[in-house]
């Protein structure tokens, strides 16, 4: 699967999210998987529930933490894809 850094996306219905020891906890509740993200993640997580895109949020972070657009893009949209693909996010039609 291949997606768009500027894609949007939703919360897939049954999943939840738990803090859990400094990390954010995906809970996906019909299909059982979890998913624990850290800071950064988290940041992202945040950023897409709330209607911005990998590009969007990485834009924000790359200024925040003083580091790469590039990289934190190509590492968001990669995790963006991945929350995707374990259907914990769905892509907006």
């Amino acid at each position: 699967m291949s997606i768009d850094k500027n894609v949007r996306v939703d919360v897939a219905p049954n999943v939840f999210t738990r803090e859990f020891e400094g990390e954010l906890v995906v809970l996906d509740l019909e299909g059982g998987d979890y998913y624990g993200l850290d800071a950064l993640g988290r940041q992202l997580w945040e950023g897409l529930t709330h209607g911005k895109s990998p590009a969007e949020v990485a834009a924000e972070v790359a200024v925040e933490f003083d580091v790469a657009l590039a990289t934190v893009e190509a590492d968001f949209t990669n995790l963006t894809k991945e929350l995707l693909e374990r259907k914990l996010l769905v892509a907006r039609g």
